[in-house]
């Protein structure tokens, strides 16, 4: 893992556009997995660069690492946040967590979804954000996600239904970008870099077995 000091995500984006223009350039197609909360402006510095370029984005997909259940643009859903802040899917492919089935029928869909996107795209590269207590997409500690053996978990934690990668779908991920800032994350990266506690304790512990990890953070 490559801890990178910054100030905020600025870096992290074009590192990131970076990477996916070089998986592009040799000819690979493109799994890209977003987060939402404090990452989603990350998320879109992201693709306004690609968007700058000539490459044929359509050999992107994107999805999300984790979503709540409900509605189709509920107010909870990440892709929603991301949409309203400017992210725009269609310059992509894109494969929708929410459907509009039933919670069961969604995690089996997404499921098979990923299932296809592993097989179908050569680089897979992911962001993320980490929770203070080192959660990661939605794999809260204790939870039954930590137990996950299929590529997606669904599980409830009130007050959401939750749809997450597994430890097993994450290990799959070639490279990912990791974004800490703020006041409330100030502990987060020094708690990283030393925690030896079990995933099911300590979830992030898990980007140490993804072979390529880039840290950004402004408490280096």
């Amino acid at each position: 893992m490559e801890y990178i000091k910054s100030e905020n995500y600025k870096k992290g984006s074009e590192d990131l556009a970076n990477a996916i223009t070089l998986e592009l350039n040799h000819g690979k197609k493109v799994l890209w997995f977003l987060t939402g909360g404090s990452s989603i402006p990350s998320c879109i510095e992201t693709l306004n660069i690609l968007k700058a370029t000539n490459l044929d984005l359509k050999k992107i997909t994107v999805t999300l690492t984790d979503e709540r259940y409900g509605e189709i643009g509920h107010a909870d859903s990440s892709w929603k946040k991301l949409t309203d802040a400017g992210f725009d899917f269609e310059a992509l492919n894109a494969i929708r967590v929410v459907t509009g089935q039933s919670f069961e029928q969604t995690v089996n869909d997404f499921e098979n979804n990923l299932s296809n996107a592993f097989r179908d795209h050569e680089g897979i590269i992911s962001q993320f954000g980490i929770g203070s207590d080192l959660h990661i997409a939605g794999i809260l500690p204790g939870s039954l996600a930590t137990d996950e053996t299929n590529l997606v978990s669904g599980y409830i934690s009130e007050p959401f239904k939750r749809i997450t990668l597994s430890f097993a779908a994450i290990r799959k991920i070639q490279k990912a970008y990791v974004f800490i800032f703020g006041e409330s994350k100030k502990d987060v990266t020094a708690e990283l870099k030393e925690s030896k506690a079990s995933l099911k304790e300590k979830p992030a512990n898990i980007l140490k077995e993804i072979p390529e990890v880039f840290v950004y953070s402004d408490a280096i």
